[in-house]
């Protein structure tokens, strides 16, 4: 999925959101912790490969970010008519769970104006795990 720039505007603020919370919920489900496990395990020699080549260069833990199939049908049942708005919010979903503990600090201060509905959407997020 790409967004032109001049289209980050026309994202549905609503839809990012329902899609992150949607993969959080579905992180946190039995269901969820499975399929993250058997993806590691089914990647487990590439993933300790990668981790050790990371860790050696640049001393950095290397963040593993699972990424799912999710059908059409299920993109479209988390909130109709905003495709690319989901994809948009399971993406930056999975950067939040699963990713470094200060990207969404990082992505809030480094992201300018033009990009308010992934914004607001992270913002909104981040107060309900908050909460």
């Amino acid at each position: 999925m790409k967004v032109a720039n001049d289209n980050i505007e026309k994202l549905n603020a609503d839809a990012i959101y329902a899609a992150m919370a949607w993969l959080r919920k579905y992180a946190e489900s039995p269901e969820g912790q499975k399929a993250v496990s058997a993806l590691l395990e089914q990647k487990g020699d590439k993933v300790d490969f990668m981790r050790s080549i990371v860790k050696e260069a640049t001393g950095a833990h290397l963040h593993i970010k699972p990424v799912f199939d999710i059908s059409d049908e299920t993109i479209e049942e988390i909130y109709p008519g905003e495709s690319i708005s989901v994809e948009c919010g399971i993406e930056l979903g999975r950067s939040v769970i699963w990713g470094q503990p200060a990207f969404a600090t990082a992505f809030l201060q480094g992201t300018s104006s033009n990009g308010a509905p992934i914004r607001e959407a992270l913002s909104r997020f981040i107060a309900d795990r908050a909460n």
